[in-house]
């Protein structure tokens, strides 16, 4: 792997680009709050002896699975010591591996012989919303883990010009951390490594490389393999449940993972590799003008999108452009093409045929073989800008939408993330004020955002006294502009957050009844809610019926939950509280969101839809204080 000279720009320039680039986004996510699953985790590492970190860790109900990434346990030990806690610190320091990725993309992407598109890959994939994610979330570690595999690959290039044993001390540290941040990083680099030996069949040193590669991550992942997992989910072959049409889903769910990173324009222009020819060129492109508005659920960036049949006409050309990549052309494009089918077909595999392995896919794991798209992707861009004539004016088309895909997903990001961060700021400092009061005891609080879950952790970060009695409780079922009529045989379904068995009749019943509950009952409302007219809501909240009950970790109540609640005026849980008197503190702050793809354009104008929507980041939260003047029990003040 030769890299070619550097211009001035491109030696100096562009690192600081990058670098300043990586520093801003991450500015951009750092707060005084933060994602509710950022204390609900550290508190698992935090109860892990320094000894015990090569252990698998077990993952509680409602996951029932075991990870094994030592090397991020270490990670968010060494923040928890460094900042003593301090969630804001915390996400300042592990946000830094996002200008480090920016950086190691592109040394990576040069070190393939692909330096004329190093920038705008590098800064293409530091834009994305399940990249910025990782970076802003100090316990995800996804681009950490594909920053390693990036330096790892651009080490052995070094290695191999130069022989060095300081390159080659430093592809061995390397290629240790993607094997040991996470399983996905982990398994791409043995796919990498793997591809490049095969490929350098004349090199006996490239295959040493794979192999001490493969034995060390077999002795590392040995404690994974060896660990005893409970009864296999649903995806699992060897559940009692399992089809086969459940294996063809998990495929349909991985490439919407794929479709959400790189969109219908980046994967159009990787198929252009192969034949830059405008009778290819002018299909593709019409089928990237022609997209119709997509609906997205994201349940921590594992994405669902209603148009289904738009995303598998979108991710044939990449499929097929990556294929036959794979096996024919540069060798240096062969190993990108083959190293992200290898990831592709390993999350659709490990699920039905792993244990240890979750079924619900998302778009973050696939950080590690990001780059290599958007270095095809922007390569064939280059390819068919020197074609010339008409491939250069249909492969610009595909260029700008390609551009615009990036900086419009961050836009949505950073503004969804700032106006939730600070609505749930002030929202979860006024439930933790009333429950820091005295009078108040065994609380029993309804959250209704399984996606943006409240976590007993941080209501005692806040001073909360969070006793045995009291429950989060997080249901599955939301009643959406109910009727009085209904309320007789409402129930309240779902399940408590400390994973009890809890039946909340006591609290159903007098709320059925019209009045309050004998406990102090909450209720913490969020959701992203519509500021346009939406008497139409179906056009707004997309058709989701085919995924449901297909797709892992998503059935028609969840869609109704997470997704309708957007556009539909009112809830039970709403009627119910003000019905019976309750309380109502209301928080708010307005956002604007750009479509997925910026080539829906053609479509919204032509089905009358708005290119650019309003919405308000909303908590509401609703409270009836029962247990005020009540005495406290014997029990009750045990507990």
């Amino acid at each position: 792997m030769d890299i070619p000279s550097q211009s001035r720009f491109s030696r100096l320039g562009e690192p600081v680009l990058i670098a300043i680039a990586g520093l801003l986004l991450v500015w951009a996510g750092v707060g005084e709050a933060t994602d509710g699953i950022v204390r609900y985790v550290v508190r698992i590492v935090d109860g892990i002896d320094w000894l015990d970190v090569w252990r698998p860790v077990v993952d509680p109900p409602p996951m029932n699975t075991v990870t094994y990434r030592p090397l991020t346990v270490v990670q968010v030990k060494l923040l928890l010591a460094l900042t003593s806690g301090s969630t804001v610190a915390m996400t300042a320091l592990h946000g830094l591996v996002l200008p480090w990725f920016g950086l190691a993309v592109r040394r990576f992407v040069r070190a393939h012989g692909l330096a004329h598109v190093a920038l705008p890959t590098a800064l293409s994939v530091m834009l994305l919303p399940s990249m910025l994610f990782s970076a802003w979330i100090p316990v995800e570690p996804d681009v950490m883990g594909a920053a390693f595999l990036c330096e790892a690959g651009a080490a052995l290039s070094t290695w191999q010009r130069t022989r060095a044993r300081r390159s080659l001390l430093w592809l061995g540290l390397m290629a240790f951390g993607a094997a040991t941040t996470k399983e996905t990083s982990a398994a791409a680099a043995f796919a990498y490594f793997g591809l490049v030996a095969w490929h350098g069949r004349g090199d006996r040193s490239l295959r040493h490389v794979f192999v001490s590669y493969a034995v060390g991550l077999f002795v590392l992942v040995l404690p994974l393999l060896l660990a005893k997992v409970d009864a296999p989910h649903g995806f699992h072959v060897a559940n009692k449940d399992f089809e086969p049409r459940r294996a063809a889903f998990l495929v349909l769910h991985n490439l919407a993972q794929v479709f959400y990173l790189v969109g219908s324009a980046g994967a159009a222009l990787v198929l252009v590799l192969l034949a830059p020819r405008s009778w290819l060129l002018g299909p593709l492109v019409l089928v990237v003008l022609l997209a119709p508005p997509l609906r997205l659920y994201n349940h921590y960036e594992s994405v669902i999108i209603d148009q289904w049949a738009y995303v598998v006409l979108s991710m044939l050309p990449l499929l097929a452009g990556l294929c036959a990549l794979a096996v024919r052309g540069d060798v240096r494009l062969r190993v990108l093409a083959g190293t992200t089918l290898s990831l592709f077909a390993i999350l659709v595999v490990a699920p039905v045929l792993a244990r240890q392995s979750r079924p619900d896919v998302s778009a973050r794991l696939f950080a590690p073989i990001v780059p290599m798209l958007y270095a095809l992707a922007w390569h064939g861009l280059s390819v068919a800008w020197v074609r010339g004539g008409s491939v250069r004016v249909l492969g610009a088309v595909l260029g700008t939408c390609l551009a615009a895909f990036g900086p419009m997903n961050a836009s949505n990001t950073v503004q969804q993330f700032r106006a939730r961060m600070a609505v749930e700021q002030r929202a979860k400092l006024e439930l933790a004020t009333r429950l820091r009061d005295p009078a108040v005891f065994c609380p029993f609080v309804i959250a209704t955002n399984r996606d943006n879950e409240l976590a007993a952790e941080e209501l005692e970060a806040l001073g909360v006294t969070w006793t045995r009695c009291s429950e989060i409780f997080v249901p599955n079922k939301l009643r959406l502009d109910p009727g009085d009529e209904e309320f007789p045989t409402w129930q309240l379904q779902g399940h408590a957050y400390s994973l009890r068995p809890t039946d909340p009749e006591h609290i159903r019943g007098p709320l059925v009844a019209g009045h309050a509950p004998d406990a102090c009952t909450y209720v913490f409302l969020e959701r992203a809610k519509a500021m346009m007219d939406t008497s139409d809501f179906e056009r707004f909240s997309g058709d989701f019926a085919w995924a449901f009950e297909n797709l892992p970790e998503f059935d028609r109540e969840v869609h109704r939950q997470q997704v309708e609640i957007q556009y539909r005026e009112t809830t039970c849980f709403e009627r119910l509280f003000k019905r019976a008197g309750a309380t109502e503190a209301t928080m708010s702050a307005d956002y604007v969101w750009f479509p997925l793809l910026p080539n829906e354009l053609v479509m919204r104008l032509w089905r009358g839809l708005p290119f650019v929507e309003l919405y308000e980041w909303r908590i509401d939260v609703l409270a009836l204080e029962g247990c005020r003047g009540r005495s406290l029990t014997p029990a009750t003040a045990k507990d």
